[in-house]
């Protein structure tokens, strides 16, 4: 059996150098870390689209946020605005106020002053209802001297009069009988009267005038002047 001759293997084409091991392993190891780049890369690009679609879910409500921000900022505003007019006001009222106040107190001073001359004159008008009073018991439970007054209060200038009993001291000689001669008589005479009638001076009075005499006699008569 006769042998086939191997061909001799063809020589390498022109230009092209034989393929190194180590040359081509580095190759592949780079195309696989080009792979794993791409993935990563895929991986990012999945992430950021993933981001997006988030980011456009939550934008809305970003903007509903914002909207509702602006709002509360208007709101301040005007809450502002309005806290500023109330300050106003009440700075304007502060100033009424210490106004009416003072117009008050002037008020309150003349009420006060008005009360005491009122206190004044109701005191004087109670001091008056006392002595009226005791007139009204003298005229009434005195010594019988209540018929006798009311007569001579009757009588005219000219008539007679009616004069008290009285027991300790007699009358003057030459008394009065008419209130004309009531109205005349001197100082004597009216001091005699008083001391038969038991009339005294006011507290106080010692020495009293003609005048006052005189018409103490009469009104104890009750003579009408």
């Amino acid at each position: 059996m006769s042998l086939i001759p191997l061909a001799a293997s063809a020589p390498p084409a022109p230009g092209l150098a034989p393929l190194d091991p180590a040359e081509h392993s580095t190759e592949i190891h780079a195309a696989a870390r080009i792979d794993a780049i791409v993935d990563r890369s895929n991986l990012c690009v999945d992430y950021l689209l993933n981001f997006q679609v988030a980011f456009e879910q939550v934008m809305p409500r970003l903007r509903r946020m914002q909207l509702g921000f602006d709002d509360a900022v208007m709101g301040f505003n005007d809450m502002e605005e309005a806290l500023d007019w109330l300050e106003e006001m009440i700075q304007g009222m502060t100033g009424t106020l210490k106004k009416m106040s003072h117009v008050v107190v002037e008020i309150l001073d003349s009420i006060d002053e008005t009360f005491d001359v009122m206190v004044e004159g109701i005191c004087a008008l109670e001091e008056k209802v006392e002595v009226i009073e005791d007139d009204i018991d003298e005229l009434i439970y005195g010594d019988g001297l209540w018929p006798i007054r009311i007569c001579n209060h009757r009588c005219s200038s000219d008539d007679p009069l009616i004069w008290p009993p009285v027991s300790d001291t007699p009358y003057p000689t030459g008394k009065p009988e008419t209130l004309a001669e009531l109205q005349s008589m001197n100082a004597e005479m009216c001091t005699a009267l008083a001391a038969a009638l038991h009339l005294r001076p006011p507290p106080g009075q010692l020495q009293s005038t003609l005048e006052w005499r005189r018409n103490q006699v009469i009104n104890h008569l009750g003579c009408a002047e």
